[in-house]
């Protein structure tokens, strides 16, 4: 997750693949990976944007949040369709590395990832009206705040030049965080959330890959299945594909 510090949101990516070639899991299942929690990330947090409309806002942030949901909706629709997802990965990959996709997307395990996306933003949520709390927030304004974090992190994930959706997310927050507590408030709530996050990022790194510990697959060990998938063996000789969702 660091490296999605660095100018665009490719290094993310080049970094999951390689660890996931470290233990087995191959290049392309981590990319089509990433690409699926991205796209669930952006379209549970664009749906969820539609909170905004539970508190004070000018007309053309209720029509944002509405186009929002709206699109959102659309790509959770596109995720579920049996074959248009699978299909345009695996004509990405073929192109890319001449292999495609190794199975279908599991629509359960689509199903769970979808579902903790939506938990996570709506912890988001709660964690921002914390913070809005002592500059002014009610407990009635829990949604719209939930609301402006979730429309702020969707453009973050869409603007991809920027690294980790610097500036943006930000001004989203000023915006209409803005509406309740104030500008200056507003911009106080989004540091401080910027901050809270690099902090864990770090931390949970640390934990992850302590000094002069480097992750490597012991001899003969399988791969460890995902959260987003389960393995089964292809029908061709080779070593187990993962199926993500």
């Amino acid at each position: 997750q660091a490296a999605k510090y660095m100018p665009g949101s490719v290094w993310t990516a080049v970094v999951q693949a390689d660890l996931g070639r470290r233990h087995g899991v191959q290049r392309r299942i981590m990319l089509a990976s990433y690409g699926l929690v991205l796209l669930v990330s952006v379209a549970t947090a664009s749906v969820l944007s539609l909170l905004l409309l539970a508190g004070p806002s000018p007309v053309w942030t209720r029509l944002t949040a509405i186009t929002a949901a709206a699109c959102g909706t659309l790509l959770l629709a596109s995720l579920f369709h049996p074959r248009l997802l699978h299909s345009l990965l695996d004509k990405v990959f073929r192109r890319l590395s001449g292999e495609g996709m190794p199975d279908r997307i599991d629509r359960r395990a689509l199903t769970i990832a979808i579902l903790a996306a939506a938990v996570a933003w709506s912890l988001a949520g709660i964690q921002a009206w914390m913070l809005a709390e002592p500059l002014g927030a009610t407990v009635a304004e829990i949604p719209f705040t939930a609301g402006a974090i979730t429309l702020s992190w969707a453009v973050g994930l869409v603007i991809v030049i920027l690294p980790a959706g610097a500036g943006a997310r930000e001004a989203i927050l000023v915006v209409t965080l803005g509406q309740i507590i104030g500008s200056a408030e507003a911009l106080t709530v989004a540091l401080i959330s910027r901050f809270l996050q690099i902090i864990v990022e770090l931390g949970n790194r640390s934990r992850a890959f302590p000094p002069g510990l480097q992750p490597l697959r012991r001899p003969g060990r399988q791969p460890t299945p995902c959260a987003l998938g389960r393995h089964r063996r292809a029908r061709s000789p080779g070593p187990r594909m993962l199926i993500v969702g």
